[in-house]
């Protein structure tokens, strides 16, 4: 029966295919109309171009129904549905990011037929990836030619990183002494003492920051001066780490090919340039993010010349610790990839556990007793609350008459302010204004609460619970999200920043003449243009707009370069090549706890975009043959 069934198909895949096709097709060209509540195919299908699309999707489908591994589709298929549904995510974002999302039989349907639509375009264009995928190191390796200054030598280090520093010098004498960002402003009050140190911007950051700046203003006499040191530090840190990753791929023998287009790659996105030149609190952090990364892979594949180096373990140490210090997910990253590097690496347990303990006991310690010791505040629950106060606050804007007294109750224990105040303030992609309306002493005194509130009411309202989610989320997970923060116009963003006053959290104390001055006049900050390249505003200005095909997703698009990497991950599962998805496993719990936060914004998983050459090179490029890794 079931060879009959092989040879019908077989006798008829031609018709299958072209019925398919025209499947996609229309699915394709569906849209859902909500003023009416229907469904209408678009009139872009009467063009040649989508004719020829068709046609494209018709030979991939001929094409890929001669692959007959099972391993293969079974991963795709995984990595295609999970595709589809972001995808889709992407476009209800992008259409109701401002309203109610749909929940109608048709919009349903609507829902079911692209969600189809897009796994078999995917599932179809990943399985063509993965088959040739094999091939594609041999292929690459060939003729491999090698170049003295751009191998696996210190000097190559230098002299790569000397480029990518040329290369930011325009950036940093047009913006000099840098861009700012809102929360660096916040360092300069704990540095000038009119407010209180707390640890919401880690401490380490507020005092390497704030103490250049100060001795820019108050021994150089120019607040700019500081602002310019820190930058150019920045700069230099940047330019070496990238370098180090050129570097280190030219060290697991990557083929040069890869490593000159990753390395054009790094070098010519404008936006690399730009936060180099950026100051605020998250680019340090994606820098050691990436050493540290770099640390890991030493651990999994060159395990003995790691730990017989004692000074690679002191280092990874020092860098694991630094992570921490710098950003407040990082300790959930660490303690994570602790526990899967823990499963996966028997023989040397006990070795890892040393390394990752103790930077993360000396952490707890500088935490707790010795923070507290100087009366610095912790940082603040909220922060990692995101997604149940945005449904809180969604339900009292929109099922405001349905929710019952204890639920009302429940809400207003954690939102202690009006309904009226919730709802105006509630935005569907960012949690900001609700977070300020939190209350913390209710989270400490009743966790319990919270979470069986969010869970309850998520059973009765699913659909504004995955509303709330989505739309405060899905730029991560969104290749075709336009809703993205972190690349605005840098020079009108420091701009209008100066010319602010500083935030509500200043000193009560103070005089009104200090509360009420400007920044640009309180903290001696003066921006200027040194040269004057005005093609940087133009450029700055399309990433913003992201207005050019292709260029502006590869710019600024976190849900590309989460898709990339879970294409790294599925494949080296298919190639059973296990442990290579440890070292990838850091920058996913980065983007699993950034996912948490009350923004999509690009800073936070800039070490993401930074690896992803890496990544793809050591998951599809490296050569098999010349690559010895050991079984650990």
């Amino acid at each position: 029966m079931k060879s009959k069934i092989i040879n019908c198909l077989n006798e008829n895949i031609n018709i299958i295919m072209f019925l398919i096709t025209c499947f996609i097709a229309v699915g394709l060209n569906l849209f859902f109309i909500q003023d009416g509540n229907y469904l209408k195919l678009s009139s872009d299908s009467y063009n040649i171009l989508f004719l020829i699309f068709i046609i494209g999707i018709f030979i991939l489908l001929k094409k890929v129904y001669n692959i007959k591994e099972k391993r293969l589709w079974i991963c795709t298929s995984i990595l295609a549905i999970i595709f589809a549904i972001a995808y889709l995510c992407g476009n209800i974002g992008n259409t109701y990011c401002n309203g109610v999302i749909p929940n109608s039989k048709k919009f349903i349907l609507y829902i079911v037929v692209k969600v189809i639509t897009y796994f078999i375009i995917f599932d179809s264009v990943l399985a063509l990836i993965f088959y040739y995928g094999k091939d594609l190191a041999k292929k690459i390796n060939l003729k491999n030619k090698e170049y003295k200054l751009f191998t696996a030598n210190k000097k190559s280090i230098f002299f790569v990183a000397v480029i990518f520093l040329i290369s930011y010098i325009p950036y940093f004498l047009y913006y000099y002494p840098g861009t700012l960002q809102y929360d660096a402003i916040n360092c300069l009050e704990q540095i000038s003492e009119y407010t209180a140190y707390n640890n919401h911007h880690p401490i380490l950051f507020t005092l390497f920051f704030g103490e250049l700046w100060n001795f820019g203003k108050n021994v150089l006499g120019n607040g700019n001066y500081g602002l310019a040191i820190y930058t150019i530090i920045q700069m230099i840190a940047t330019s070496l780490v990238l370098s180090i990753i050129i570097y280190y791929m030219a060290k697991k023998k990557i083929p040069t090919k890869w490593r000159i287009l990753a390395f054009l790659l790094l070098l010519l996105n404008p936006l690399t340039a730009m936060y180099a030149v950026r100051i605020e609190k998250s680019m340090f952090f994606s820098l050691v993010m990436i050493l540290v990364v770099i640390g890991i892979i030493n651990i999994m594949v060159d395990k003995e010349d790691f730990f017989k180096k004692k000074h690679k373990v002191i280092m990874f140490s020092i860098l694991l610790l630094l992570l921490v210090l710098l950003r407040n997910n990082g300790i959930y990253v660490i303690i994570l990839t602790l526990i899967c590097m823990l499963i996966a690496c028997k023989k040397i347990r006990l070795k890892i556990l040393t390394v990752f303990m103790i930077p993360t006991i000396i952490f707890f310690i500088i935490q707790v007793p010795i923070l507290n010791s100087f009366n610095v505040v912790k940082a603040k629950t909220r922060e990692a609350l995101s997604i149940p106060m945005q449904q809180f606050a969604r339900l009292i804007k929109y099922e405001n008459q349905n929710l019952t007294a204890e639920e009302k109750s429940n809400i207003h224990k954690y939102l202690p302010v009006e309904d009226e105040k919730i709802a105006t303030e509630y935005q569907s992609l960012i949690s900001d204004n609700v977070k300020f309306d939190f209350s913390e002493e209710a989270i400490k005194e009743d966790k319990m609460t919270l979470i069986k509130t969010y869970f309850k009411l998520a059973l009765k309202y699913p659909g504004q619970t995955i509303s709330a989610f989505l739309l405060n989320t899905y730029g991560y997970y969104a290749p075709n999200s336009y809703n993205i923060w972190g690349t605005p116009n840098f020079k009108e963003e420091t701009a209008n920043l100066i010319k602010d006053v500083g935030t509500v959290e200043l000193d009560e104390s103070l005089s009104e003449e200090i509360r009420n001055m400007p920044i640009e006049d309180k903290y001696d900050i003066h921006p200027k243009t040194i040269l004057n390249l005005s093609y940087i505003d133009r450029i700055n200005n399309h990433i913003l707009m992201k207005d050019i095909p292709v260029f502006s997703m590869f710019i600024t698009s976190i849900g590309l370069y989460f898709w990339l990497l879970l294409i790294c991950i599925t494949y080296c599962i298919y190639t059973k090549n296990y442990k290579k998805i440890i070292i990838m496993l850091p920058i996913l719990f980065l983007w699993l706890t950034s996912v948490a936060g009350p923004v999509v914004e690009l800073r936070y998983v800039y070490s993401m975009l930074l690896l992803m050459p890496l990544y793809v090179g050591m998951a599809f490029i490296t050569n098999k043959e010349e690559e010895k890794e050991e079984e650990v």
